[in-house]
């Protein structure tokens, strides 16, 4: 059997235990949008599950104690993978124990395959720092990520504001996009998925607070709901619908409705490392040879927007919310940066719908959307919020890259182009890289050297030694693996979402737009 017919074969077994998972994740976001489908799934009645036995509860109990006596013999970055095991898997067992007294069959089995599920990825997380590389790397992420979670920590430790204790998971991705997973183990354990060149592209980096800004628009309690309500009382993100008589209506702060958790999400990133998360944001979205590409919005499911902006907007959007930081002039030399790229846009293209003629882009001005746009960088910078203990979000210590920031930045940023490590704050250490990547990309070679030694990964004692690591592969090849770890890998890689759907095009655009 070739490869393609054994991936599919893989994704076929194990599509239906991924299907039961997403159905009990209530808290899941990710970076990319869900497939929408064209016709609703015809009604049917599921076939009749086989009651759980007790023989396959204790199985699920044992192999979770023997991975938990296995992981606590391992290096200490492979701890954390124990405690969400021990949690997970506790309370699956004992909620699977109850099922057949409490529950059903059918949602005895659930909770059955959930814990199956789980135990499955473990291992596959376990698998995945086997490597001295690859682990080295995911410590950092994990390191890198909970820096950038002490603001809310500490916050929570001082006022009323609740934020319950976060200790992510990193993993390697089956997929080019990073993402964030909050309900595939306990809430007290979001995993994020980090791509597989993490370790070597040092801007893909920035992605780690975009990801952070997700865990917190859903963890701080009452947050999402106090934005919205202020920004988007009645917007929920409707792409524009034309009339029969060929006109249509666009409500600039509609897409706001579908956009604003990604929106937010950039903010975060933003206000944790200024400017450099700008430059990588750049550098990830540009499309200098299809510029129209970084204008367009895609349509997601039931005739909204997909909840990620035109990269063009997020760009502008983050560009003005380093203005009110303080870094103008870093904003202005970043967006004429990105502008050269991309033949300076002045429209986006928006996903539409007509009586008549069907789907079809909208060309709008930028300047539309990206001022209406504006009250939202104003309201995420400066107001106060009941759900940040009445704070407003700059009056957060340790959460806005500031003037003394920016001199630490600097000062640490020559020595990192020397080729030499430092020792500071993940944070700082990787705001510092990506700054003297930008400025000196020459030495790029060595800067990923410097941050690899300089950056101690969560429950890490010292680093291997940089022969060590060059002698390590960060990827397996495909042949190198048996159908079981295939399994394994393509479970990981269902649990991320679907590319975007594509919008389709039209030659006549509607007859008037307002």
């Amino acid at each position: 059997m070739d490869a393609d017919s054994l991936v599919k074969l893989a994704i076929a077994v194990t599509f239906f235990l991924v299907q039961l998972l997403i159905r009990s994740s209530k808290n899941k976001d990710t970076s990319e949008s869900q497939p929408s489908s064209s016709a609703p799934p015809e009604e049917t009645s599921p076939p009749p599950m086989s009651p759980i036995e007790p023989q396959q509860i204790q199985n699920i109990q044992q192999q979770a104690a023997e991975l938990i006596q296995r992981i606590a013999k391992l290096p200490k970055h492979t701890r954390i993978l124990g405690e969400a095991l021990k949690a997970s898997i506790q309370q699956d067992s004992e909620t699977t124990n109850k099922a057949p007294r409490e529950y059903p069959s059918d949602e005895a089995r659930e909770h059955y395959e959930r814990a199956n599920l789980r135990l499955l990825v473990i291992k596959e997380l376990l698998r995945m720092r086997q490597s001295a590389r690859v682990g080295a790397h995911l410590a950092d992420a994990e390191a890198l990520a909970d820096s950038f979670l002490k603001p809310f920590r500490q916050l929570s430790q001082s006022s009323a504001f609740a934020f319950a204790r976060h200790a992510p998971i990193c993993a390697l991705a089956q997929s080019e996009q990073e993402a964030i997973w909050m309900g595939l183990l306990p809430n007290t354990y979001p995993l994020i998925f980090v791509p597989r060149d993490f370790g070597q592209n040092l801007y893909r980096w920035g992605s780690l607070p975009h990801e952070i800004g997700h865990l917190v628009w859903h963890r701080a309690p009452g947050l999402a709901d106090e934005v919205r309500d202020r920004f988007l009382p009645s917007q929920n993100g409707r792409i524009p619908i034309g009339n029969t008589d060929g006109t249509i209506k666009v409500d600039p702060k509609e897409p706001y409705g579908a956009w604003l958790s990604e929106i937010f999400a950039d903010f975060f990133a933003i206000m944790m490392m200024g400017p450099s998360a700008l430059k990588s944001f750049i550098v990830c979205f540009k499309n200098p040879e299809d510029p129209n590409q970084v204008c367009l919005a895609h349509e997601g499911e039931n005739s909204h927007f997909s909840p990620h902006p035109p990269s063009h907007l997020r760009v502008l959007l983050s560009a003005r919310l380093l203005v009110r930081m303080g870094f103008a002039t870093e904003a202005k030399n970043l967006v004429q940066e990105w502008n050269q790229e991309h033949q300076d846009p002045t429209h986006l293209l928006l996903p539409s719908w007509g009586p008549t003629i069907g789907q079809f882009i909208l060309s709008v001005p930028v300047k539309n959307i990206l001022e209406a746009g504006e009250e939202l960088v104003i309201n995420l910078y400066q107001h106060r919020y009941q759900s940040l203990d009445g704070r407003e979000p700059r009056s957060i210590h340790g959460l806005v890259y500031s003037p003394g920031s920016d001199a630490l930045v600097k000062k640490l940023a020559p020595i990192l182009a020397r080729g030499q490590a430092v020792r500071a704050e993940p944070q700082w250490i990787v705001t510092a890289a990506i700054r003297a990547a930008s400025e000196h990309p020459q030495n790029l070679k060595q800067i990923k050297e410097a941050v690899a030694q300089s950056i101690i990964g969560r429950n890490t004692d010292e680093k291997p030694s940089l022969a060590s690591q060059q002698k390590a592969s960060f990827s397996t090849s495909l042949k190198q693996l048996t159908p079981k770890d295939i399994q394994s890998a393509i479970i990981l890689r269902e649990l991320l979402p679907r590319r975007r759907r594509q919008p389709l095009f039209s030659v006549q655009p509607p007859k008037n737009i307002t």
